[in-house]
């Protein structure tokens, strides 16, 4: 107490923090006289009114941050005031030491006891000393303590908000109201968050409620749109726990239930799993169904079969036979069914065999269409292990192949690669191939190019210069590759640089087209970094950005996101924008609008009126955002009333253009909950719609099913319709029609004619269908002949449109088909106006199923004409190249047997599929791995992509082990760029997949540095937000 400086620090800073308050307090009373006195005498108007309603939190900012700094300033006089009173009531050292030294003097001259008297008295003042000195520390403590307790304590103070008009705390976004929310207008309770958080506020648009994902969700724990209560899964579900069909993802997509624990679309009641169920405890479409409740325990001898025409146990659907099948005509053995099910019997239609999925399978464990055999993937294989090319998802497209573990399409024989092929162990296309027991090893001089006029090494296709290029006229610098492979050159048409992926790029790793720099991601970018709004595929779509780590469409600069904007660290459209780094504190009153001719609050874009509405003149109730956020008003052009999404709607909850009342879909509806037909994504276009839950295309009134129907629960077109409450009782004895104006047996629809068609105006023979069913007509639109799938298909075997194939029966199992895509003539074309045999797509990722124009056979690329061509343009036989610029294919070597383990080229170890990989078990190109023993079942695999180094890599050029995505480096890593352990994308469904740039452990997000950070650009661990807007974990 008697050493250091004493009080006068603690005196000094209240004196600081008090002539700090005055100047606060007097800044604060100057900036409310100026804006008042503007406002009242030279500035009046709307502007006027919008400048006070910015500067008044300001105000207010800065007359709370005075009273904070002068309670500041007493507690520091108190804590002062403390010391100095303590101090007082302490005995001086000096004292004491006096006392001491009176002591050892009394005990020396005490030889005969005479001093016994004076020893206890100094020893009893000393006590007294003692006592003393307590009473003033422990008074002190109590003063300073209380002093102390009235400070506001970091830890105690409230998560600060980022972004735009944020009410409450820990909100991350714009017009957020409670606690913890992330996204646009979302509203949550007001809680204390936990630490480490285990409760949150809504993640997305104007969810009200708890953990809610997605937009407009009311409630607790929902996932997707539109919901009312808690852990629904999908659009304007009502009730609690209501999920989509329980069929993979299809359950993320629960649609239009009402009640409790439902599964499916438009189910009202509970535990109902189906289509437009009314009741509980159903299961089936409408009114053909059964109820659950009825069913035998699942120990019982017999698991009972649902649909029409099965034969067996536990089947679902129309004329299945033998054991848990599920579809239409599926054959499967009669076996005893475990619990847990281990195996089932086929999936879809018209399977024969075991755990087949997809139509006319025949065997075990297929996948596809017209496979037979075991383990074949793809279109009308015959073998065992038969699949597409190793190219990314063209191996899930393996085409009539026949034999044992052929990659690609048309061989015949084993352990081929390409398409056409007749023998064992080759690769190329028809007679333009090599044996792989004749390519050279890895370790030989110089890689060899394969193509037309390549410059360089390790080359393949036409016209490329450097090393390692895939494609057509790339260049990249000479280098000698590495083994194992860490770097190529350009993958596409006309990159210039190194691991460029797309067309005309120049630099390195970016990927699109015409990007100049690096890890650019679109089209026409410049500089470092750049890539699209963060908003799902859009990210992929940067266009026109010009600096570095823009996001967006033609920004200039660097840091900003948004469209058009000019300079640094911006965020909005054009001139309509703010900075980052300056975004204000919620404001506790009023959301200020930004942009042009907003009436109203919380507005942004241009003449809008009423509250919260984004974009151009939209029009929405007056409302109190902050009473809570429930709901905000219009999202696009034009639109009338609350959470209105898209053009010229009126009402609530529509989304499109046009639609008048609330929970429309599409063009010109009116009424409620009307929507598209159910097919995929037509159901988003409903057009012209009038009524209630219609879907289709102009039907006037209530719960329709088609076009042009004037009724209540109608199905079918115009006056061609039957009511959907009179459907009839599936019978035991023939197969009836349903649908209406069809001639025949088993059709589905209207106006079909023949046997076993499905839709509209399909016409196939009149034939005795068997049982299993292993031949149908159509299924589609006026589709003419046997098995086809589509539109105004002629002939047999057809998927797509307008193709035309001969009329023949098809096997069993299937052993041709006719064409794949759009106006083809002739048979196993696939893609646009083929005429001829065999025609199809250039064989890169992608355009392989685009063939285009070509006449002949077997030709592959785009409007060749004779057969066996690879490329452009190309006229005669056995061409390569692009018009005039080719060579033909008859003069490449010849070569000679081949050796196992290894399929594909030039690689070096064991179990490898591919060209140039070095190690164990790896598919694809340059891929390195270890030399392991592979175990069986195998357990362990090398890469899986391009260039990986490293065991269980998959994508482009990862480093490490288990890596899914691109030049990531490290282990488990997901996303592109990322360097470390575990780091990933946001974890917003599908952005989880797209971590980018993050350095180090367990990020979550993009351009995060540390660890266990989750957020945009962060540096440090354990963070939460977008830069410098963050909040500590």
């Amino acid at each position: 107490m008697f050493t250091g400086a004493g009080s006068t620090p603690m005196l000094e800073a209240g004196a600081a923090w008090s002539a700090l308050a005055a100047e606060l307090d007097s800044a604060a009373e100057s900036f409310s006289s100026l804006t008042s006195a503007l406002t009242a005498d030279a500035w009046q108007g709307p502007a006027a009114q919008a400048m006070m309603a910015t500067a008044s939190p300001y105000a207010g900012w800065l007359s709370a941050a005075a009273a904070q700094a002068s309670g500041t300033a007493a507690q520091a006089q108190a804590v002062a005031s403390a010391f100095e009173a303590a101090l007082a009531a302490t005995v001086h050292p000096a004292a004491v030491a006096a006392n001491r030294s009176g002591l050892v003097n009394l005990v020396l001259s005490n030889l005969f006891g005479q001093n016994a008297p004076a020893i206890a008295a100094v020893e009893s003042l000393y006590e007294e000393m003692w006592a003393q000195d307590v009473a003033a520390m422990v008074g002190y403590h109590a003063e300073a303590s209380a002093a102390v307790a009235q400070l506001v304590s970091p830890a105690a103070a409230a998560l600060p908000n980022f972004g735009y008009g944020n009410v409450g705390q820990g909100n991350i976004g714009v017009l957020n109201d409670g606690t913890l929310n992330v996204g646009f207008g979302n509203k949550s309770p007001n809680f204390t968050p936990t630490d480490p958080i285990s409760l949150f506020g809504g993640v997305g648009i104007a969810n009200d409620g708890l953990q809610n994902v997605g937009l407009s969700n009311t409630g607790s724990q929902n996932v997707g749109a539109w919901n009312r209560g808690m852990l629904n899964l999908g659009l304007v579900n009502i009730g609690v726990g209501n999920s989509g069909l329980p069929l993979g993802p299809l359950q993320l997509f629960g649609i239009g239930n009402e009640g409790n624990f439902n599964q499916g679309l438009l189910n009202t009641g509970n535990y109902n799993t189906g289509i437009g169920l009314r009741g509980d405890h159903l299961i089936g479409i409408g009114p053909l169904h059964i109820n659950s409740s009825s069913l035998p325990a699942a120990a019982a001898s017999v698991f009972p079969s649902f649909g029409y025409g099965n034969v067996g146990e536990g089947n679902i659907g129309l004329f299945n036979q033998g054991t848990l099948n599920f579809g239409i005509g599926n054959v499967s053995p009669n076996f005893t069914p475990t619990d847990p099910i281990t195996t089932f019997g086929g999936f879809g239609l018209a399977n024969t065999g075991i755990e087949n999925v997809g139509a006319f399978n025949s065997g075990m464990q297929n996948v596809g269409i017209g496979n037979q055999g075991t383990f074949n993937i793809g279109v009308a294989n015959s073998g065992t292990y038969n699949s597409g090319l190793p190219l990314s998802f063209l191996s899930a497209f393996g085409v009539g192949n026949h034999g044992n573990w052929n990659a690609g399409l048309f061989n015949t024989g084993n352990y081929n690669l390409g398409i056409g092929l007749t023998g064992d162990h080759l690769i190329g296309i028809g007679p333009l191939h090599i044996n792989a027991g004749a390519l050279p090893a890895a370790a030989a001089a110089a890689l060899p190019n394969y193509g037309y006029a390549n410059v360089g090494e390790g080359n393949i296709g036409v016209l490329n210069t450097g090393t390692l290029n895939l494609g057509f006229g790339n260049v990249s610098p000479h280098f000698t590759p590495t083994d194992p492979i860490s770097m190529f050159g350009g993958f596409g048409i006309a990159n210039d640089g190194i691991e460029n992926v797309g067309l005309s790029n120049t630099g390195s790793q970016n990927v699109g087209a015409w990007n100049t720099g690096s890890l650019n991601l679109g089209l026409v970018n410049q500089g470092i970094g750049n890539s699209g709004l963060p908003l799902g595929p859009l990210q992929l779509f940067g266009i026109g950005n010009e600096g570095n780590f823009n996001q967006g469409l033609l920004n200039t600069g660097n840091y900003n996101l948004g469209i058009g904007l000019r300079g640094d660290h911006l965020v909005g459209i054009g001139p309509l924008h703010v900075s980052d780094s300056v975004l204000p504190a919620a404001a506790a009153a009023v959301f200020p609008s930004l942009g042009y001719g907003n009436v109203g609050e919380g507005n942004i874009g241009f003449f809008n009126q009423g509250t919260l509405n984004v974009g151009i003149g939209n029009v929405s109730p007056n409302f109190t955002p902050t009473d809570p956020i429930s709901t905000f008003g219009g999202f696009g052009l034009f639109n009338s009333g609350t959470d209105n999404v898209g053009a010229g709607n009126y009402g609530s909850e529509n989304v499109g253009v046009w639609n008048h009342g609330s929970l429309n879909l599409g063009l010109g509806n009116t009424g409620i909950g009307n929507s598209g037909l159910p097919l995929g994504p037509l159901q988003l276009l409903g057009i012209g719609n009038s009524g209630n839950f219609n879907q289709g295309l102009f039907n006037t009134g209530n719960y329709n099913l088609g076009i042009g129907l004037t009724g209540d629960h109608l199905i079918g077109i115009g006056p061609l319709h039957i009511s959907s409450t009179a459907l009839p009782a599936a019978t035991a004895a023939a197969l009836p029609n349903f649908g209406y104006g069809n001639v025949g047996q088993g059709n589905f629809g209207f106006f079909n004619e023949g046997t076993l068609n499905v839709g509209w105006g399909n016409v196939s023979p009149n034939f005795t269908p068997t049982d299993p069913i292993t031949l149908f007509g159509g299924i589609g639109i006026s589709n003419t002949g046997l098995d086809n799938l589509g539109a105004f298909n002629t002939g047999s075997v057809n998927i797509g449109i307008g193709n035309v194939s001969p009329h023949f029966v098809p096997t069993e199992p299937l052993s041709t088909f006719g064409s794949l895509g759009i106006a083809n003539n002739g048979m196993q074309n696939v893609g646009i106006a083929n005429v001829g045999i065999g025609n199809s797509g250039l064989p890169v990722p992608l355009l392989g199923l685009l063939g285009v124009g070509n006449h002949g056979n077997f030709n592959q690329g785009l409007f060749n004409t004779g057969n066996y061509n690879l490329g452009i343009g190309l006229t005669g036989d056995h061409l390569i190249g692009i018009g005039p610029v080719h060579i033909n294919a008859g003069a490449l070597p010849a070569a000679a047997a081949a050796a196992l383990p290894n399929y594909g080229y030039a690689n070096v170890g064991e179990g490898n599929i591919g060209v140039l990989n070095t190690g164990t078990l790896n598919l694809g190109f340059g891929n390195v791995s270890p030399h392991f023993t592979p175990t069986d079942p195998i357990s362990m695999f090398g890469g899986f992509g391009i260039a990986n180094d490293g065991i269980e890599n998959v994508g482009l050029s990862n480093t490490g082990s288990q890596n899914v995505g691109a030049w990531n480096t490290g282990s488990l890593n997901l996303g592109l760029v990322n360097q470390g352990i575990g780091n990933s994308g946001l974890p917003l469904g599908p952005l989880q997949l797209f971590g980018i740039g993050n350095e180090g452990n367990f990020n979550q997000g993009l351009f995060n540095t540390g660890n266990y950070n989750l957020g945009i650009g962060l540096t440090g661990d354990h963070l939460i937000g977008i830069g410098p807007l963050h909040v500590n974990r």
